[in-house]
């Protein structure tokens, strides 16, 4: 038994390393991502609300649940990290149905190990993010040699649901530190263009304000 329980805990030590020091993040890296819900069928039920009362979904867009991220790397190992995980997104776009499932955007927290410094991430559905424009602009900015987050098509399953997403880091202080710059304010814009009136940008690192 102590013999196994040794073995164990260094295999799962030489996993958690090659994921957070040698992986980046990347299509060619990462085959596939899978979300675990320790409680699928409440997370479930949330999407369905979401999809029945658009208008009253702020809350439970907002409202998050507990998961295991598990991502599969082409070296045939698996990497996984608890996470907690929220409906993303403000406009159904965000949202389909798939086989009578409903299906979501995911804005991604890891509580614990990292891919390559990132630690928040979102998954986005490609129409939200006009599919392929989303992957071009973020590569023609990087090429330009302007901070441009980490941005590819995946597969990730949900349940039993496997879709194609498209991943992107959040722009967190992590960000900047993979990008070897010193953590300093991020600006954020004001997203919603429908309105007529101008409304400032606010500071979204708001830890580094404190």
């Amino acid at each position: 038994f102590i013999k196994v329980l040794f073995f164990f805990i260094i295999f799962n030590n030489f996993s958690n390393a090659s994921c957070t020091t040698s992986v980046n993040p990347s299509q060619s890296n990462i085959e596939s991502i899978k979300v675990e819900f320790l409680e699928y069928r409440k997370w479930i039920i949330n999407l369905t609300r979401i999809l029945i009362k658009p208008n009253d979904s702020i809350k439970l867009r907002k409202k998050r649940f507990k998961a295991n991220i598990i991502f599969e790397i082409n070296n045939n190992s698996k990497c996984i990290f608890p996470a907690s995980v929220r409906a993303h997104g403000d406009l159904n776009d965000h949202l389909e149905l798939k086989n009578g499932n409903p299906v979501s955007s995911l804005n991604i927290n890891l509580k614990e190990g990292n891919i390559d410094n990132i630690t928040k991430f979102i998954l986005f559905i490609p129409k939200s993010r006009r599919f392929d424009n989303e992957i071009f602009v973020a590569t023609l900015l990087k090429e330009l040699n302007y901070l441009s987050p980490a941005t590819f098509y995946t597969d990730v399953t949900v349940g039993q649901i496997k879709t194609k997403y498209i991943f992107q880091e959040k722009i967190e202080k992590e960000f900047l530190e993979r990008n070897r710059k010193i953590e300093g304010p991020i600006i954020e814009g004001y997203e919603n263009f429908t309105k007529s009136y101008k409304k400032p940008a606010r500071i979204s690192n708001a830890e580094w304000v404190k």
